[in-house]
């Protein structure tokens, strides 16, 4: 946990900016994601993101889609975000 953690708040610090980036998974819960990781024999990304903050953007806008990333990501981790905030915009899954 104290490893996945780190990785998780150092991920921005760890890569540079560099399209078939960070593969998101929009569809499980919580067991159905741990499940998934256990049967790849992955870790877990967790992305925790607000609408209103700027470096979340920035991380959607230039690191997330950028394909080394991606590749580097997808192949060692299940990744899953997480709203912290609720907007207009939101659609059933991010309000569930």
């Amino acid at each position: 946990m104290k490893y996945l953690l780190t990785v998780v708040l150092l991920f921005p610090v760890l890569v540079y900016a560099q399209s078939h980036g960070i593969q998101f998974v929009n569809d499980s819960n919580w067991v159905q994601l741990k499940a998934r990781a256990r049967t790849e024999k992955k870790n877990i990304f967790v992305d925790c993101y607000t609408t209103w903050c700027v470096w979340c953007r920035w991380l959607d806008r230039q690191i997330f889609p950028d394909e080394k990333v991606g590749q580097l990501v997808n192949d060692n981790f299940v990744s899953v975000r997480i709203q912290f905030d609720s907007s207009t915009h939101d659609n059933a899954f991010i309000k569930s």
